[in-house]
């Protein structure tokens, strides 16, 4: 997973947005592998009805004994920004590889569901809220929705 290296044409509050974004990746992959809906790193960076669309998701998989490994590669770009706003918003658009982050049965270790083949295309709308930049929308596309 790419780190939210400072971009030149990027102002330091798009880069912070973007680091958000990126950090929320990792905490949402950390949890879901730990397989505990409960983890409250979730909210270090995710907010909104967005968190509790992920709880949700976490907690029916940890009900059916399914955990994730691995990362999604991530190959975020800001693609708008509006700093002014009441709230300020940037909004990250992405090319994900879910290809290496594999849903499984804990209790077997066998995989569950399929294996994506492709990369999906994402955009996710970064907040500044209470001085920290949260994620809190997020529309993911079908596997092989966009290409690199």
């Amino acid at each position: 997973m790419p780190s939210a290296s400072p971009s030149s044409t990027l102002g330091p509050q798009a880069q912070a947005a973007l680091a958000a974004y990126v950090a929320a990746w990792a905490d949402a992959a950390a949890v879901e592998d730990g397989g505990n809906y409960r983890d409250s790193r979730l909210e270090r960076h995710i907010a909104g009805d967005l968190l509790m669309t992920i709880s949700e998701d976490d907690y029916v998989e940890e009900a059916h004994g399914v955990a994730s490994r691995g990362m999604p590669i991530l190959h975020p770009r800001v693609s708008a920004q509006n700093l002014n706003g009441d709230p300020p918003t940037v909004t990250v658009t992405d090319c994900i590889d879910f290809r290496h982050f594999i849903q499984y049965y804990v209790a077997t270790g066998k995989q569950y569901g399929a294996v994506q083949t492709g990369l999906s295309a994402s955009t996710s709308t970064v907040t500044l809220m209470n001085g920290a930049w949260m994620v809190t929308s997020a529309a993911t596309g079908a596997d092989g929705s966009c290409s690199l």
